[in-house]
């Protein structure tokens, strides 16, 4: 661990883990889930979030010729484990045929068995429901004139939580090149992954929020309906267009407690929770395209430096709401105002 000293950047949440709890064999890179993705213009917005989607006939013939599932046995078994509602790693042949007599069966509804280009089958219209992994999903939908229009989800039944990890075989006949190698790959500040386009950070973090975890503020209740904003997400500036389609009425004005900076990027970083004011503005979201806001807000933030997250707040009215947290990497100039406008007319 002494010639990877970047270590020190990775996330707690990939620290501990079961298979190497010490960390002293492997290195986390990537991180995700395998879930299932959708076209809303075909399937609406009230749709099952079940594998049923593709294994329950009821279900999946109304897509028949338009389901894609990945050409990968460990994760389409997997799949139909799930709905079956066995373990993953189950070691039961009984289960295991069963499993594999489920996927023979949704065969004559599908497109392909398609790991390469899931996503793009997707996008593209030949599909409708796509089975496929969380950063490939996501990135494809950002390629979109419509992002919103596609949602991933991991099905109520359980899927995939997965993790690609780094190591050195015992023999490597050059260590200290390989230690080099994860080094610069597990950097010291974000660097931006080639495929994805996030950093490893980032990534790390998706696969928690696909998983539906959050980093409440305050205590665990029911998921805010709110928004606070309190940067370039407020009206007239530059990325309400994003917001605004899914919002109920005009808002209204409120604060959280924290600190608000400027990170000299054009647009402002949050800690909730210090002492100082934030003013912004809170949104109810409309419910029946919440989950598609959310996705759509996580992959805006992800684009940008500084790893912000989404997080739990409660406004100074009372109100829970969701907001976005800086995270690390920048160099933070305060705004004693606490009011971004005010700090920086927006940019239209």
């Amino acid at each position: 661990k002494a010639a990877i000293p970047n270590l020190v950047n990775l996330s707690p949440d990939f620290q501990g883990l079961g298979y190497d709890p010490d960390g002293n064999y492997s290195v986390p890179w990537q991180a995700g889930t395998t879930g299932l993705a959708l076209d809303t213009e075909v399937v609406g917005t009230d749709f099952p979030r079940s594998w049923g989607l593709v294994f329950d006939p009821e279900l999946a013939d109304q897509y028949a010729g338009a389901i894609s599932l990945l050409n990968d046995p460990r994760e389409t078994l997997g799949a139909a484990l799930k709905y079956l509602g066995y373990s993953l790693n189950t070691t039961s042949q009984d289960e295991l045929d069963e499993a594999r007599d489920l996927v023979a069966s949704a065969k004559s509804n599908l497109a392909a068995f398609n790991t390469d280009s899931a996503d793009e089958l997707l996008t593209s219209g030949e599909t409708t429901v796509g089975h496929g992994y969380s950063g490939d999903m996501f990135s494809q939908f950002l390629e979109t004139d419509d992002p919103a229009r596609y949602v991933y989800f991991v099905p109520e039944e359980g899927g995939t939580k997965w993790i690609d990890n780094m190591a050195i075989v015992f023999d490597a006949p050059h260590p200290c090149t390989s230690h080099t190698f994860i080094n610069w790959i597990r950097p010291g500040k974000p660097r931006m992954d080639r495929r994805h386009g996030r950093s490893r950070d980032q990534l790390l973090r998706r696969a928690r929020r696909s998983q539906g975890l959050r980093n409440p503020l305050v205590g665990e209740s029911s998921p805010p309906r709110h928004l606070f904003v309190y940067g370039t997400l407020r009206p007239g500036d530059v990325r309400w267009h994003i917001l605004e389609p899914f919002v109920i009425g005009e808002g209204s004005p409120d604060t959280v407690s924290g600190e608000l900076f400027d990170t000299g990027l054009d647009y402002p970083a949050a800690i909730f929770g210090q002492a100082g004011v934030i003013h912004g503005r809170a949104y109810e979201l409309h419910v029946a395209s919440q989950a598609r806001c959310l996705a759509v807000l996580d992959e805006v933030e992800d684009t940008v430096d500084g790893l912000y997250s989404r997080v739990e707040v409660t406004t100074h009215t009372g109100l829970p709401a969701w907001s976005y947290a800086y995270g690390a990497g920048l160099q933070l100039t305060p705004i004693p105002s606490g009011d971004w406008l005010a700090h920086r007319p927006p940019l239209r």
